[in-house]
């Protein structure tokens, strides 16, 4: 539980959170502490000044110290909770009154430890000092019971508020955390499951639109491509034994009728034996070529040569075997297609297509190449008027083995299923990239996009 991702986060938010209303709380309560306690001094010194008017008033108009005026005055001093002391103008105490401490007063000791200050007021009359007012209390921060009272309330009103406020943290830090942590658990079960073998497995919280439902849908994604993968590997497994029972028992079965002496060694028998091992030859011979495609340790033989050269050549071989099908077959190449890059292996990629194409196309279709400059490169396009890809099989058919005729019938005129692998192999180790367009009914055409100089940096990786 404590390594878990859902308590880290909580701790972590529980920390933030609490750590946040913490400081606060004694930030206002230290704030409010020092307003309340400069309110009180400056009304202290207020109610001070008023008994210090009302005293320089009094001597103002009659010229001294009235005992009975003094006694008033001290009483209201009194209720106050201050002590009155007067003073005449040489220092000489003309009225001195203390206040007892009341009951139900309560009261702080002053910075140096003294029970009683007095606050000096000096009387003047027409500009000349005639006496001072002495007002003192037993602590300067005296508070009365209803100042008692209401700093109480104020401390009771910040603790409560920062008991909720901290209750508040540890309901949001304990949903937050499991609405950001329940999502990741869904995706930890689910790739558990898919390591397991459930392939079919999926992340259900795809609805999101944050980096937890991007994240979602991307491993949603990585399981479907890793579910058809496996099923390409399976489904190639059983091509290559397609590919390899057929020749082997042809061979098998025309060996074991010479040798038993049911079928003289006929030159004709010999050939049909050749033609299979030439079969399995070729085979092998398309693997080993797509496995060197596909190391990008090779290095290719980089030459500057022209795009349209090589189409015509290509052109010029596949020629006859259109004719043959009754398949038109269309050339169009611009002027100086230089390209810098392994010149066999691009031819190797035009005749793969070509071948492909008149598999696909029917007897009276059509197949245009081409090649010409773009932006993004040199392009070499192949289209064709056959039956076209479906769109399930399109994400897969550069696959190797990858067929969408399940019935591997090359009677229909499926090859091995290496043909277009190899091409996609060879134009990534030239630094392009190959890209097709197909509608069921309507034809393919596939696209090379060749870099002019990405076959250079590449060889001299």
């Amino acid at each position: 539980m404590v390594k878990s991702l859902k308590f880290k986060f909580l701790l972590a938010f529980l920390a933030v959170a609490l750590g946040s209303v913490l400081f606060t709380g004694l930030l206002i309560n230290r704030t409010v502490g020092t307003s309340f306690y400069d309110y009180m001094q400056k009304r202290l010194q207020t109610r001070n000044q008023e008994l210090v008017d009302a005293l320089t008033d009094y001597y103002k108009e009659y010229g001294r110290w009235e005992w009975s005026y003094c006694s008033s005055v001290a009483r209201t001093a009194l209720y106050r909770g201050a002590g009155l002391r007067i003073r005449d103008e040489k220092g000489g105490t003309v009225f001195w009154f203390e206040p007892r401490k009341p009951p139900g007063m309560r009261f702080r000791m002053n910075g140096n430890g003294e029970e009683y200050k007095e606050y000096t007021y000096p009387v003047t009359v027409d500009g000349e000092k005639v006496g001072e007012v002495g007002i003192g209390y037993y602590e300067p921060e005296l508070l009365s019971p209803v100042d008692a009272a209401f700093e109480k309330r104020i401390s009771w009103i910040m603790i409560a508020a920062t008991v909720s406020a901290v209750i508040l943290a540890v309901v949001g830090s304990i949903a937050f955390s499991s609405r950001l942590t329940g999502p990741i658990s869904q995706i930890i079960d689910a790739t558990g499951q898919m390591s397991k073998g459930d392939l079919k497995r999926r992340v259900p919280s795809t609805d999101r639109e944050d980096e937890l439902g991007e994240l979602a849908r991307s491993v949603n994604k990585l399981g479907e491509w890793v579910e058809n993968l496996e099923s390409m590997r399976r489904q190639m497994t059983a091509d290559v034994a397609h590919e390899l029972r057929t020749p082997l028992t042809t061979l098998q079965g025309h060996l074991e009728a010479i040798m038993d002496g049911v079928w003289d060694p006929t030159p004709e028998r010999i050939a049909i034996c050749h033609g299979e091992v030439v079969r399995l030859a070729s085979l092998v011979k398309d693997i080993e070529r797509l496995s060197s495609c596909e190391n990008e340790a090779v290095r290719l033989n980089v030459t500057e040569f022209d795009v349209g050269d090589v189409i015509k050549e290509v052109y010029c071989y596949f020629e006859s075997s259109f004719a043959e099908k009754n398949v038109y077959l269309n050339m169009n190449t611009g002027d100086s297609l230089v390209l810098k890059g392994d010149r066999d292996k691009i031819k190797q990629v035009v005749i793969n297509l070509l071948s492909n194409a008149l598999k696909y196309t029917p007897e009276g279709g059509e197949v245009k190449v081409e090649a010409y400059r773009a932006e993004t490169g040199t392009v070499i396009q192949v289209q064709d008027t056959g039956k076209g890809i479906s769109p399930e099989d399109l994400p897969f058919i550069f696959e190797r083995f990858y067929r969408g005729d399940k019935s591997r019938s090359r009677s229909g005129g499926w090859g091995s299923g290496i043909g277009l692998a190899i091409v996609k192999a060879i134009v990534e180790l030239h630094g392009g990239s190959v890209k097709v367009d197909s509608q069921p009914g309507k034809g393919s055409v596939f696209r090379v996009i060749l870099p002019q100089t990405a076959a250079e940096a590449r060889d001299s990786r």
